[in-house]
């Protein structure tokens, strides 16, 4: 069992869940620069072929398959369609609701490693808002969607103790 996993078991036992908006990132303790050494992508050679009429059809709607899909419209494939089973894009990124419609973020709330990472690139050419997170600044919430009451300090301190010993 890896920490994030037992965390996350750990605050389902209790009843609790860490909200943070959405596609929020994680920070890498640095000088606030996006971590991971995934690299961005080129852009696309001068030599690249003009702009073409053939039809690419893409399976899903989820992150990857919205990336390519921007992909090949930036390298000139612009009939590309998206074949999507379900009535929304997105994937597993998605909002739900509890109780009296409390909006739940399902799916990506993070973005890992995040220097170089193209959805960091998306995120930020967009405009949307992120957070830098870490373990000691999660906001925890009760099943009203209002901030809960602070768990004992000991018994907090107990359990993440446990939890940065896990591999």
């Amino acid at each position: 069992m890896d920490r994030r996993r037992f965390v996350k078991g750990g605050l389902a036992t209790v009843g609790l869940g860490a909200a943070v908006p959405l596609l929020a990132a994680c920070g890498d303790g640095d000088d606030g620069d996006r971590g991971g050494d995934v690299p961005a992508a080129d852009p696309p050679p001068a030599d690249a072929p003009a702009a073409t009429d053939e039809r690419i059809v893409i399976v899903g709607a989820g992150a990857a398959a919205l990336a390519a899909a921007d992909e090949l419209q930036i390298r000139g494939f612009h009939n590309v369609v998206l074949l999507e089973a379900r009535d929304r894009v997105g994937g597993r990124i998605w909002t739900s609701s509890i109780g009296d419609g409390i909006p739940v973020e399902l799916g990506a709330t993070w973005i890992h490693g995040v220097r170089g990472n193209p959805i960091s690139d998306i995120v930020e050419s967009n405009g949307i808002a992120t957070a830098e997170t870490d373990y000691d600044n999660a906001v925890l919430y009760d099943h009203d969607g209002l901030p809960a009451e602070p768990v004992d300090p000991a018994l907090w301190g107990t359990y993440m103790a446990l939890a940065y010993e896990m591999p």
